[in-house]
């Protein structure tokens, strides 16, 4: 499965976390299960050093698209699916 549908699964069974710093601070207190990185997050570094508590799958695409398969009216870089 890509992870382009791996996202389309998790969003129609759990309820994301949205938010770089939010989903940091669930990494830190280890209740991520799996977080999505779109292909132009600032941020990635941080979240790659916490791959061995959490899968970090990086998407191919951009901050928008991914707000568009989300339904959500704000670009969406980071987001979070809790064990």
């Amino acid at each position: 499965m890509n992870p382009t549908e791996q996202l389309r699964e998790d969003l129609k069974k759990k309820i994301p976390s949205y938010g770089a710093e939010l989903t940091l601070k669930k990494l830190r207190a280890g209740t991520v299960k799996r977080v999505y990185l779109s292909s132009n997050c600032p941020h990635k570094e941080d979240f790659l050093q916490f791959s061995e508590t959490a899968e970090i799958v990086e998407l191919p695409e951009d901050n928008r698209a991914i707000a568009v398969l989300c339904k959500k009216p704000f670009s969406v870089a980071v987001l979070s699916f809790e064990a």
